[in-house]
């Protein structure tokens, strides 16, 4: 009887189901308040932030998700923290304003810079109308970027009046690399949110001004530099809220901080662009702020971490929220909590999170973790108990998609012992498994010596830690009186003859087929030749094989030695006959060799010996 394992869930233990977020290489200096770019190339450029007791980084880092390695990048001109950066048309990337180091004291920047990834250098970008903390950017159609907001100081009639909320606006035009003032907006506002909607337009939404949150939003007009409000409000007044431009273009705000009487905000809503009005959402099921968000390539958004409140507590939850069904569903929990961080959507299906904090202004986060939305499970049957140096029937890994987007193995591998050999898959990067749907592997387990052996399945694909393993497992009993260990046959003494070593392998009982009279088997002879040709020698198996049925059924087969398939091909038995032949590139050599044939389904016929001498 045949005995099931299925594997145990856990990311430590073999075979587990991967969990919505994986640890993954550190990020090497901690910091927070920092910007995270996508380039062209699939890249992730971190840039500045703050480090640890809040010194300023001009350090930056570059991931690559295809090795999920970091490196080192050019550092920038200026250290800084809290700038805004977003990936120009020309595939360079633009990081404006922040606060960096004064004279005395910590001062913000006007400046900006752009980083070419062609030559990984920075090169300045002139200045900006005034010095600008945590500002809104974002890219217009025409190329240009509109910077809008963020905290800094005001000149006026009594003097300077710093750390205040702006209203002014900036725009760079990469083309000319010059800024330009824009028209101010209608209030000042800190940590609002930027999303560009259609018709070279972009939505300005809420954030704080002197007198306490704001649940305004207006429009900012490229084509014609003038701002207007929306036709009415935020249901909520809210700063620090994340904001996410859905696949049908309209905007979802969600969470955020709603005042000191009001606290930290589960509540989400939705611009409609069309229309110029805001309708709820479901909300989220935990109440934050200072949140990451992005929009995910199945077009659900994953919002991560934030605090419960002003200097609140770091959060570790995740949320998906999904537009079609209105809802909000739990993605998981970080490895870590943390606020102040980066979330960035990757090509791939799966997003990373980058640095943060978890709490006050002292340590930033070098953690870094990747989410997926795809999780598996792993079955595999037993192997079993055979003698060593004898093949067992092919056994089928069923790998299931236990996720919510579609499974991608890019490569199947195994190691630990040599007794395990993967003779096909039909896991493979041109075939992604569909939620709640399988693929398998199909293993054949040739016991080297006697006693337990062990081996590990893996599979490289795309869940959060990127690869999927199983424990594999089977028992091989010693050769009794020194024979082949091949139940059922035996291998006859190799026939000599020019141009030719081995012999045939008398036939044996082997499965009983299904239609047949009872009693009635497959059987085969095997032979190997070689000959020269071209100046080189190979070897060809011949196999003849009777089939105790009239009927047509597909076979498979392959050459093995021990757990390596040296060939394989296909056969059709027609007439209760087959033919065999596997002609190989080189000349086999001395040593015992196994001819297993099965069923297209993996159902095994027969195992036939052959020796070589």
């Amino acid at each position: 009887m045949m005995v099931v394992l299925t594997v145990a869930v856990a990311l430590s233990a073999a075979g587990g189901a991967q969990a919505a977020f994986s640890g993954v290489g550190a990020l090497g200096t901690g910091r927070y308040d920092h910007t995270a770019t996508l380039l062209e190339d699939g890249r992730l450029l971190v840039a500045g932030g703050s480090s640890n007791n809040g010194q300023f980084e001009s350090s930056v880092r570059l991931y690559d998700p295809r090795t999920n390695t970091w490196a080192d990048a050019g550092s920038m001109q200026t250290a800084r923290s809290g700038q805004a950066a977003v990936l120009l048309e020309s595939g360079k990337v633009l990081v404006a304003g922040g606060v960096t180091t004064g004279d005395t004291s910590p001062s913000y920047t006007d400046t900006a810079e752009i980083y070419d990834p062609a030559n990984d250098s920075w090169t300045t970008a002139g200045t900006m109308s005034t010095g600008r903390l945590d500002p809104t950017m974002t890219v217009l159609e025409d190329g240009r970027v509109l910077i809008a907001g963020g905290t800094g100081d005001v000149q006026n009639g009594g003097g300077i009046n710093g750390a205040v909320p702006l209203a002014s606006a900036d725009v760079y035009n990469p083309n000319t690399g010059d800024w330009s003032t824009a028209h101010a907006m209608s209030a000042a506002r800190a940590q609002a949110t930027a999303t560009a909607i259609p018709g070279d337009k972009v939505l300005v939404a809420g954030g704080y001004d002197t007198s306490g949150e704001l649940a305004s939003a207006e429009i900012y007009d490229a084509a014609t530099d003038q701002w207007s409000t929306t036709a009415e409000p935020l249901a909520h007044a809210r700063d620090s809220a994340t904001a996410t431009t859905l696949p049908d273009g309209q905007v979802l705000v969600a969470g955020g901080d709603g005042g000191p009487t009001v606290g930290a905000l589960a509540s989400a809503e939705i611009y409609n662009p069309d229309t110029g009005t805001w309708h709820d959402a479901a909300p989220m099921a935990d109440a934050r702020q200072t949140a990451a968000a992005a929009l995910l390539k199945d077009g659900t958004v994953l919002v991560t971490g934030g605090e419960d409140g002003r200097q609140g507590n770091a959060l570790a939850s995740a949320e998906r929220y999904d537009p079609g069904p209105d809802e909000w569903r739990d993605a998981g929990a970080l490895t870590s909590a943390r606020k102040a961080h980066t979330l960035t959507a990757l090509g791939d299906g799966r997003a990373i999170v980058v640095g943060g904090t978890a709490g006050g202004h002292d340590t930033g986060l070098a953690t870094v973790e990747r989410y997926s939305p795809v999780s598996t499970t792993v079955t595999v049957p037993s192997f079993g108990s055979h003698a060593v140096g004898t093949p067992s029937d092919v056994v089928h890994a069923v790998v299931t998609n236990t996720g919510t987007a579609p499974l991608i193995v890019s490569g199947v591998s195994r190691s630990g012992h040599d007794d395990f050999a993967i003779a096909s898959t039909s896991c493979t990067v041109d075939a992604p498994v569909e939620p709640q749907q399988s693929c398998d592997v199909s293993l054949v387990f040739t016991p080297k010596a006697g006693g337990q052996r062990s081996g590990t399945l893996t599979l490289a694909d795309n869940t959060a830690a990127g690869t999927t393993t199983a424990a594999l497992n089977g028992t091989g009993v010693g050769p009794a009186g020194g024979g082949d260990a091949n139940p059922g046959g035996t291998a006859p003494p190799a026939t000599g003859g020019s141009g030719e070593v081995g012999g045939s392998a008398s036939p044996a009982p082997r499965q009983e087929i299904k239609g047949a009279k009872a009693g009635a088997v497959a059987r085969a002879t095997c032979t190997v030749r070689s000959s020269r040709s071209h100046g080189r020698t190979r070897s060809t198996v011949n196999c003849r094989m009777t089939w105790p049925t009239r009927s047509a059924v597909a076979l498979n087969a392959r050459l093995m030695r021990g757990s390596t398939v040296l060939m394989s091909t296909r056969t059709t038995a027609k007439s209760g006959q087959a033919r065999i032949s596997m002609r190989l590139t080189r000349r086999l050599r001395s040593g015992r060799y196994t001819v297993v044939i099965t069923r297209r389904d993996g159902t095994a016929v027969l195992r036939q010996a052959i020796r070589v001498s």
